[in-house]
């Protein structure tokens, strides 16, 4: 299985090769439990055997998954399944959908057709080689800096060094063992800036006609990071990389108008790598509209050259400036992988659009199921031709449970999202998103009652947060605390909270019952909810201080004056969880020591949420 390395220098100093179709570089993790580093070719070969991509950096992840399914999407554009050539992929008379029999056939089979495969990276001119003089793998040939001998240290690109020395100290890697990169870290390094650089100040490159005084700044008004640190991945992960692939090889998608478009064959839809595609141009970019789905994953935002060492085993350097600058406006036609939201202010500064959608960015402060109403195209706005703002990638999961009878997609689908969050002005990273959550494949039947229930109890969940925090704020008020603490102490507080919501969540989202009735599965979720709240109260209430059963006064609000007690900061708690989750049953344990909420009178009640309110 090991893929040879076939680097094509030594006496008389030949230039350095390595090739991104055949020279191992993607991590994997086996379904036996062993790491292995494959090729391209070497992933497609083993594809079953694979659980997952597996990088150092676990970032790195979605931008491979996406290299590899533009190499799927350009090895069957003209191609079918036995090998035939396809002069266009479109409707049919007896088969609206002809791509759908393809996916079916072909995931079926639980392996790809490799002599398709192996066709279509054997055509790749050059191999993909990274080095390549007239179209190096990913890069812009001859890019130079306007100082021909600078270049920048591969080391600092490493997405995991820090940015500042002192930094070190927290650092999983000695500042002392940074250095020139072997011929594989430097094709992950090259792969993953491409997708999430970040913005700021970049040296100017020869021939630029955009830079000022030697530098080149980030466009005004536009994106400057990397394509995906524009959007928020998500991607559908099956139980090995062949399903994985396969479930996020979305073959149909909506055109500008809505209506269904073939995605796979798209005239012009070409990789970096394909013969056709220009990649001499070394002017930045910022007008371009991808033509199809290969175009987008794998734009190239960053003109990008990599920089062999004397001995050509390693990459010494790296040369990066500004590319193709990201347009995310509306590009749900071709991007996939991302939810997305109507934009008003984008509407206003283009009125002459339909609508228009941007992408919804990943908050490293919230859990996946918090998300789930955007993941699931359930939200509030929606744009007027009545596109799903649901990732492309979920919508086809809706559609083949659909269109397929006995559908073979996996019962439980799990939905993992990643990307990058920046610092200020988005020169920095800041942190990652990595997280994943199983669900019922019920769930992504996207306009089913099971959809529309999670998605209520969802917004229920939030506004029980809510709720909470206004029982932690009437506690820190009856405590007696420090105005200025009481904001710290509600976000320590809340962490545990969200950690066994997140439980309860997970074991509700991953198994549907279809023997049980929709209203009793709602009813049980939202009785465990108000039982994990209620318990997380009831922790605060023991570990509280003395001075919190004691009486304090309200200084400002509507209940300005009024007496604060811990009991009455559980009554007004136990109201409003009763309002949104509805009463617990009476033989439930967790009953003891709950206010009755009838036993409030409504003008209690009203100043008890008012008050708390202001």
């Amino acid at each position: 299985m090991e893929d040879s390395l076939n680097n094509k220098h030594g006496l008389g100093g030949a230039p350095p090769s390595f090739s991104a179709v055949d020279g191992p570089w993607i991590s994997v993790l086996m379904m036996d439990g062993s790491h292995q580093t494959l090729s391209i070719r070497g992933v497609f070969h083993h594809a079953s055997e694979i659980r997952s991509i597996s990088t150092e950096f676990s970032q790195e992840q979605l931008p491979i998954l996406r290299i590899l399914l533009a190499v799927l999407y350009r090895a069957f554009a003209h191609t079918d399944q036995n090998g035939e050539h396809v002069d266009e992929w479109g409707s049919d008379p007896f088969d609206d959908h002809p791509v759908i029999d393809l996916w079916s056939t072909i995931y079926r089979s639980h392996h790809f057709p490799l002599e398709v495969i192996d066709a279509y990276l054997d055509s790749i001119p050059g191999g993909a080689d990274l080095f390549d003089p007239h179209r190096p793998f990913f890069q812009t040939p001859g890019l130079q800096y306007a100082n021909a001998d600078k270049q920048s240290p591969i080391s600092q690109h490493i997405p995991d060094v820090p940015d500042k020395e002192g930094k070190f100290l927290f650092s999983t890697r000695s500042k002392n063992s940074l250095g020139p990169a072997g011929l594989a870290e430097a094709t992950r390094i090259l792969v993953f800036q491409q997708a999430y650089d970040v913005s700021g100040i970049h040296s100017a490159v020869k021939g630029s006609k955009t830079a000022k005084h030697g530098k080149e700044y980030a466009p005004k008004g536009l994106i400057g990071t990397g394509y995906l640190g524009a959007i928020g991945g998500v991607f559908n992960q099956g139980n090995n990389l062949f399903e994985t692939l396969m479930l996020n090889w979305v073959l149909i998608g909506p055109d500008e108008s809505g209506q269904d478009r073939c995605l796979l064959g798209v005239e012009g839809d070409l990789a970096p790598w394909d013969d056709g595609y220009d990649v001499s141009d070394t002017q930045m970019v910022t007008d371009h509209i991808c033509t199809g789905p290969v175009d987008a994953l794998t734009w190239q935002t960053r003109r990008l050259r990599l920089v062999p060492s004397k001995d050509g085993e390693h990459v010494d350097g790296l040369i990066i400036t500004y590319g193709n600058v990201a347009q995310v406006l509306n590009a749900d036609t071709t991007e996939m992988m991302t939810a997305w939201r109507e934009s008003k202010q984008q509407l206003k500064r283009h009125p002459e659009l339909p609508y228009a959608l941007m992408p919804v960015w990943h908050d490293p402060d919230k859990y996946l199921w918090q998300g789930l109403p955007n993941l699931l195209g359930k939200v509030e706005q929606s744009d007027s031709s009545g596109n799903s703002l649901a990732p492309g990638v979920v919508q086809w999961i809706d559609r083949l449970q659909d269109e397929l009878d006995d559908s073979p997609v996996p019962d439980v689908v799990t939905l993992h999202a990643q990307g990058i969050v920046y610092g200020a002005q988005s020169a920095v990273i800041e942190t990652g998103v990595d997280d994943s959550i199983q669900l019922d494949r019920r769930i992504l039947d996207l306009g089913s009652d099971t959809t529309n229930a999670v998605v209520q109890i969802v917004g229920k969940a939030q506004e029980c947060i809510q709720s909470y925090k206004i029982f932690l704020q009437d506690l820190a008020i009856a405590r007696g605390d420090d105005p200025k603490d009481v904001d710290q102490h509600i976000g320590i507080s809340l962490q545990p909270v969200y950690v066994a919501l997140d439980k309860v969540f997970r074991d509700h989202l991953r198994v549907i019952d279809p023997k049980e009735s929709l209203s009793s599965i709602k009813q049980a979720w939202c009785e465990d909810i108000h039982r994990t709240l209620l318990n997380a109260a009831r922790d605060e209430l023991h570990t509280a201080p003395a001075p919190a059963f004691g009486e304090h006064t309200f200084a400002q609000g509507k209940l300005k004056g009024q007496v604060a007690t811990s009991a009455r900061a559980w009554s007004v708690l136990s109201t409003l969880l009763w309002r949104t989750l509805g009463p617990l049953p009476h033989s439930d344990e967790d009953m003891a020591g709950y206010v009755v909420p009838q036993q409030m009178n409504d003008k209690n009640k009203k100043e008890a949420i008012d008050g708390d309110d202001e």
